[in-house]
C-alpha cells in the first residue's frame, strides 16, 4: 500500500513514519501487526482507497474489502467514511475519470440479477423460510459483487449520473475490475445523463484466473443473454428490488483465457487493447483479440496515457 502513496501522504503515515524510526525489527513487526488488527477492528480508522492524477485524467482505486459492511440490515461495499471520500474525488472537472474497483461494478446482466434477488430473499421478501435460505445460498457460492449489496450499488449510479451530467462531465467513465475468472466490455447508459458526453464502460479482465469448465463457460455466455436477464430480472422485480438507474450491455465477450487489456487515452479519446494468452508450444504468449474505441477523437496536443488493467 506504501507505493500507492503521494510523498505527501507519506509524510502524514504515522505508522510508516514509526516504522522508519524504528531501530529493530521487533518494534517495527509490533507497529505493522498494531495496524492491522486496529484497521480490521475499526475500518475507519485506515483508508486504503487512493486516487492519482495523471495530467487531465484521474485514477480512483476502491477499496471494497476492508471498509464493507456486513451488517444484514446495511449491507454496503464501502462504509460512509470511504464514501463519502470517493464522492468528493469523483467530483472532478477531467478529460477521463477511470475508477478501479477489484469486484466488477457491472456484471454480466443475469448474474446481477440473481445476486440482487438473493439479497432481496435473504432480507426477508419473500419471507423468514427464503431469507434462511437466501443467506446459506449467499455464503455458499459467494454472492459478493456490488450487485449483491443494493444499496451501494444504487450510490454509484447515482455517482455515475452526477459525473456526466455535471459541470466539465469527462469524455469516459471507465470502471476496471477483475476477480471473476471470464473477461469482458460493457458500455452502459445512464438516463439521468442522456445528453452527457460521457461514455460510460465496465472493463473486466482476470489476468490469471482459474479454469472454468466448459459447462460453466456455457453458463456465463448465457447469463449475458436476454433471455436470461429477463428470467431472472422477473424474479428480481418479484423480490422486490427497482430496476436500476443505470442499463448495460456486454459489448465484447465474455473471454475465459489469461490475457491483459490496456487503455489508452489520447486527449478526450481513449481505447482499449485486449491481448489474450494463446499457448504455442509449452509457452504462452499474448495475441491480440481487439482494439475497442471507448471515447471521442485525439487530439495532436495531447500527451498519450497507458495503463494496464490486470486485476485478478
Amino acid at each position: 500500500h506504501l507505493g500507492n502513496l503521494s510523498p505527501r501522504e507519506l509524510k502524514e503515515e504515522e505508522a510508516y513514519v514509526q516504522m522508519r524510526q524504528a531501530t529493530d525489527e521487533e518494534t517495527r513487526s509490533r507497529i505493522v501487526d498494531e495496524l492491522a488488527w486496529r484497521a480490521d477492528s475499526d475500518p475507519a480508522s485506515e483508508r486504503w482507497s487512493f486516487y492519482r492524477d495523471f495530467g487531465r485524467n484521474r485514477l480512483i482505486v476502491i477499496d471494497s474489502r476492508c471498509s464493507r459492511t456486513l451488517d444484514p440490515d446495511n449491507r454496503r461495499m464501502v462504509d460512509d467514511v470511504e464514501w463519502r471520500w470517493l464522492v468528493d474525488k469523483a467530483n472532478t472537472s477531467v478529460d477521463h475519470l477511470l475508477v478501479g474497483t477489484t469486484l466488477p461494478y457491472l456484471l454480466l446482466p443475469g448474474i446481477h440479477d440473481l445476486e440482487g434477488w438473493n439479497e432481496a430473499t435473504a432480507e426477508g421478501a419473500w419471507g423468514k423460510t427464503y431469507a434462511k435460505l437466501g443467506e446459506k445460498i449467499r455464503r455458499a457460492v459467494d454472492l459478493e459483487h456490488w450487485a449483491a449489496f443494493r444499496t451501494s450499488f444504487d450510490e454509484m449510479a447515482s455517482l455515475l449520473n452526477d459525473v456526466a451530467s455535471g459541470d466539465g462531465a469527462p469524455a469516459s467513465v471507465l470502471v476496471m475490475s477483475g476477480d471473476v475468472h471470464c473477461s469482458y466490455t460493457a458500455e452502459a447508459h445512464l438516463p439521468d445523463a442522456e445528453n452527457s458526453p460521457t461514455r460510460v464502460h465496465q472493463l473486466v479482465m482476470s489476468p490469471f484466473r482459474n479454469p472454468l469448465q466448459r459447462t460453466v463457460r456455457v453458463i456465463n455466455r448465457f447469463l449475458c443473454s436476454r433471455v436470461a436477464h429477463g428470467l431472472l430480472g422477473r424474479a428480481a422485480r418479484r423480490a422486490g428490488v427497482v430496476e436500476p438507474d443505470i442499463t448495460w450491455a456486454v459489448d465484447h465477450g465474455p473471454w475465459f483465457e489469461n490475457g491483459l487489456m490496456t487503455v489508452e487515452i489520447d486527449g478526450r479519446a481513449a481505447k482499449v487493447i485486449v491481448e489474450i494468452a494463446e499457448h504455442e508450444g509449452t509457452e504462452q504468449k499474448l495475441k491480440l483479440r481487439g482494439e475497442y474505441a471507448l471515447s471521442g477523437l485525439a487530439s495532436e496536443d495531447d500527451v498519450t496515457v497507458r495503463a494496464t488493467s490486470a486485476l485478478g
